[in-house]
């Protein structure tokens, strides 16, 4: 599965550059999937994604500026990804759980893919606050800066999608070292 994940960044790359200005239609779409990429559990992946990303927009202001336009779609599918029960997750991408339950090898495959859309997707929450908080190169606040409104679903006591259920002893350690470095990025 990492090496299908790797080549999907590699035709990522390839596509933006034939498309170029045309890919800019399908940004707002691709991006928030590429941010999750970008921190995959996987070395490889998230070196592919990030190379892809770095070589579509190749300097800095350019790549703040994709977050910051893409910044209201990435939100809503971390939000959506961080609701998730890996029950639900496994059910929304259409993979089914083998009647009876299935073979442990299964279950560790299930548990796994559950814990690294979590994981990617609280790092990429906290790069996305990073830099989208991040003040601008003449040191004022952005337009499309990120708010504390837009911010509250992820930090209210009892919500679906919030960090702090994350930090328990019973998730997995990947997940609680993402929501750690999601809060102190």
């Amino acid at each position: 599965e990492p090496r299908v994940r790797e080549g999907l960044q590699r035709c990522l790359q390839a596509l933006v550059e034939t498309l170029q200005r045309d890919f800019a239609r399908h940004l707002r779409s691709a991006f928030p999937t590429w941010l999750c990429a970008m921190f995959d559990t996987h070395a490889e992946v998230a070196q592919a994604a990030v190379t892809a990303f770095t070589a579509a927009f190749p300097s800095d202001e350019k790549r703040r500026g994709v977050f910051r336009h893409c910044q209201k779609d990435c939100l809503a599918l971390l939000s959506a990804n961080l609701r998730h029960s890996e029950q639900s997750l496994h059910d929304e991408l259409g993979i089914m759980t083998p009647a009876g339950g299935g073979d442990r090898d299964s279950a560790l495959e299930r548990q796994d893919r559950y814990a690294r859309v979590l994981a990617a997707s609280l790092n990429a929450l906290g790069e996305l606050v990073h830099v989208c908080t991040a003040p601008s190169s003449g040191d004022q606040p952005s337009a499309g800066s990120l708010g504390t409104a837009q911010l509250v679903p992820f930090f209210e006591a009892g919500s679906p999608c919030g960090l702090w259920p994350r930090l328990a002893a019973k998730q997995p350690a990947l997940v609680r070292r993402a929501a750690v470095q999601c809060l102190v990025r």
